[in-house]
Order: structure tokens, then C-alpha cells, then sequence
């Protein structure tokens, strides 16, 4: 279950204060931005700690990034099949 936390989702085992603390020991990687640079859409932070994304219920790294590419690939299909307004 995820509740809200200034504007954003927060895990509800993590709350954005535990977050911030993993992330200033360095026990934690903030890797949205690349995340989103493979196709991540979500609006959650995606908090990697020990090859798991922690604020996705502990995926493991690995498949979070196919997921997200796989994600990708499809949304750009779906944009390619649709005719372009002239």
C-alpha cells in the first residue's frame, strides 16, 4: 500500500525520511534518472539497495530494467501503428 508524502507515493515500509537516510550513508543508490532514461513511466523514486529495488516491493535490479524496456518497446509500437495527423 503506498500513501501520499509531499505530492509523492511512498513505499509504505520505506517512508521518505528512512529513504534519505539510506541514501546519505551511502547504504542506497537513487537511479530514477536512469530508470527513466530506459522507460520507467511511474511516479515513484526507484531506490536500489543491495541489487533490490526497495520501493518496488524488492524487485531484484536486473528485471526491474527489462521490465522497464520491455514497457518501452511497447509504448513505442503502439505510437508507430497510430497514422500521424497531416
Amino acid at each position: 500500500m503506498t500513501k501520499l508524502n509531499q505530492g509523492r507515493p511512498v513505499n509504505s515500509r520505506f517512508d521518505s525520511g528512512t529513504i534519505d537516510r539510506l541514501l546519505a550513508c551511502g547504504h542506497a543508490n537513487d537511479l530514477s534518472s536512469y530508470a527513466r532514461s530506459i522507460g520507467y513511466q511511474g511516479v515513484r523514486r526507484v531506490i536500489l539497495m543491495d541489487s533490490k529495488v526497495i520501493t518496488h516491493r524488492s524487485m531484484d535490479w536486473v528485471a526491474f530494467c527489462a521490465m522497464c524496456r520491455r514497457a518501452a518497446r511497447r509504448t513505442s509500437r503502439i505510437n508507430l501503428k497510430q497514422p500521424h495527423a497531416a
